[in-house]
């Protein structure tokens, strides 16, 4: 249907009494007035159709002349008396449409918005004033000056002290908007006391913003203070509000830190068993919201994670079996995604000696979604954590975990664990495990190598760069058989690693290569002369001009196999290589 006819069959639609076929059609119209082009044969509809006493009717069209003013603002002043005329109307719901439509229309807002919003924000019916409030924001975003010189600021700060507690807490936040180039809303000691009696008053969404607001006040005396915090003390053990126990607790924090951080324990005491409540429940806001906080608490030095040890579960994926889902959560995935990944982040903070053996063994039974490349680095890194973190024996016992899923043979799995495992400290490592973490790692390469050819993907090549580093710093733990033969796989591996323009990772072989070399020369002589070749040679088949970037890069590694050589041949004691490798 063209613009034209639909203006035709609003029109006469506005003389019938079928109201039903009108609604369809203003719909209609509500769409088309989102759609580019000209529709400035719209606003004869629109003004006929203002004064309409039905209220889905006024509505609709009320959208749809903020909608059309963006391009055609003439528009607002040809409804401007209708839209007067309901801003004084005895019903609140028609004069809510009024107020509101002043103050999103600019063409009135210089003729009408101060005078309207003055007498809106006195009215007896509570939703006016609500809806005053929030025009006031509007207008101070849209025209800054205008209300302010009107003394508009200080008529919201009355406002905050008004019977409905929805106006309230509007008020303080379009002040805290309004005013946000000197700070936000102020709070002195007045207003601070008059908020923290009022808060049995107010309901759980309101309540949380109440309590952030109130950390913008600092008590000036110890009576204060504790006044203060013995007001607050219930909220820190709230049922019906994540939000409200999360604020109050950051503001709890903010109370004591000054004087009294010892008390920090016993906020903490108060707080874990709604925090924990909310993470056990369906409510996938109240669980992000309640892990965001735990987040938080990470750089505090007094540690929350800890006393959430018994209920570890809680940060844990589910079993195989039961579908990849949070604990308690909803179908939606992505939901679940996020939730997973922060527990996750969290679980080895969580984890303790005691449950450790639990902790793993469910990390290990977990179902895991392999196409999220994210959430499965997640779960690698929290082992990864848990291996940094947990003492020995559960360290090893979490680093052979890992071990397991880098020889499970899934591609995804293996990648993102060689990638975690750069953020080991390889001096630190056990060293029972240190060789059945190398064979893990040589045969993970070799499943790389299969993937990348039989897939033609130059970039699946993984490169683990802790492997040269494990060789040279944690040698006196291995066997000379299992160094030399993974030396021998490595090299084996060479040509490959350099055709997938892991240059990188082929230099560190080289250097680990003439490393072992300097240290042990008869054990490693030829496999150091065999990586030498090979860059050697790589370096001659180059073309500079397909691929002048591989070229390059392959030139390098080439110079640098025959630096190694030429240094090692006008120094037959190797003193200069070892002094220039430190070794």
């Amino acid at each position: 249907m063209s613009l034209e006819e639909l203006t035709a069959n609003l029109l006469e639609a506005s003389h019938n009494d079928n109201t039903e076929d009108l609604l369809v059609l203003l719909q209609q119209m509500q769409e088309a007035a989102c759609l580019p082009g000209d529709k400035s044969c719209l606003i004869g509809p629109v003004v006929k159709l203002l004064p309409s006493h039905n209220l889905d009717v006024k509505r609709r069209i009320y959208a749809t002349l903020q909608k059309l003013c963006e391009e055609n603002p003439d528009a607002a002043l040809l409804a401007a008396n209708c839209v007067i005329r309901d801003c004084r109307d005895p019903n609140p719901e028609v004069k809510c449409l009024g107020v509101w439509g002043v103050s999103v229309l600019p063409p009135l807002l210089p003729l009408y918005a101060a005078d309207i919003l003055a007498v809106a924000l006195g009215d007896p019916h509570p939703r006016v004033r609500r809806t005053a409030v929030s025009a006031c924001g509007k207008v101070f975003s849209t025209a800054p000056g205008l209300l302010e010189e009107k003394g508009f600021v200080n008529r919201l700060y009355e406002s905050i002290r008004d019977e409905d507690t929805l106006v309230v807490v509007q008020s303080l936040l379009v002040l805290d908007r309004a005013l946000a180039p000197e700070g936000g809303v102020v709070v002195n000691r007045k207003l601070a006391q008059y908020l923290l009696l009022r808060l049995p008053h107010f309901q759980p969404p309101q309540l949380a913003t109440i309590l952030q607001v109130l950390r913008k006040y600092t008590p000036k005396t110890d009576q204060e203070l504790f006044t203060q915090l013995s007001l607050l003390d219930p909220y820190l053990a709230n049922k019906d509000s994540a939000a409200v126990v999360v604020n109050c607790a950051q503001l709890f924090v903010q109370l004591i830190e000054p004087g009294y951080p010892h008390l920090e324990k016993d906020v903490i005491v108060r707080c874990v068993p709604a925090l924990t409540t909310f993470l056990d429940s369906p409510d996938t806001h109240a669980q992000g919201y309640v892990l965001e906080f735990l987040q938080w608490t990470e750089n505090r030095k007094t540690d929350w994670l800890a006393n959430f040890s018994k209920s570890w579960h809680l940060f844990c994926p589910e079993k195989k079996g039961s579908g990849f889902k949070t604990r308690n959560s909803p179908s939606d995935v992505l939901s679940n995604h996020s939730l997973l990944q922060n527990k996750l982040l969290l679980l080895p903070r969580v984890c303790s000696v005691e449950n450790a053996s639990e902790v793993l063994r469910t990390l290990e039974e977990a179902a895991w979604d392999r196409s999220n490349d994210i959430l499965c680095r997640a779960h690698l890194d929290c082992i990864i954590s848990l291996v940094e973190r947990l003492p020995q024996p559960a360290s090893s016992q979490a680093l052979r975990l890992l071990i397991r899923f880098i020889g499970s043979r899934e591609t995804v799995i293996v990648v993102n664990a060689l990638q975690a495992l750069e953020r080991l400290d390889v001096k630190k490592l056990p060293s029972d495990e240190i060789s059945p973490l190398l064979v893990a790692i040589v045969t993970s390469m070799d499943i790389c190598k299969e993937v990348s050819i039989e897939n033609d993907m130059e970039d699946v090549f993984a490169t683990p760069a802790i492997l040269p580093e494990l060789l040279f710093e944690r040698r006196d733990v291995m066997s000379p058989q299992s160094v030399v033969h993974v030396m021998q796989a490595l090299v084996t591996l060479l040509p490959q690693i350099i055709q997938c323009h892991a240059y990188t990772f082929a230099s560190q072989i080289l250097q680990s290569c003439i490393r072992l070399f300097l240290k042990e020369p008869a054990s490693f002589q030829l496999i150091f002369g065999r990586a030498l070749h090979i860059c050697v040679e790589c370096a001659k088949v180059g073309d500079s001009k397909t691929s002048p970037g591989h070229y390059l890069a392959v030139q390098q590694l080439g110079n640098e196999a025959l630096w190694y050589y030429n240094l090692l041949k006008c120094d037959s004691s190797a003193a200069i290589a070892k002094k220039v490798l430190c070794i």
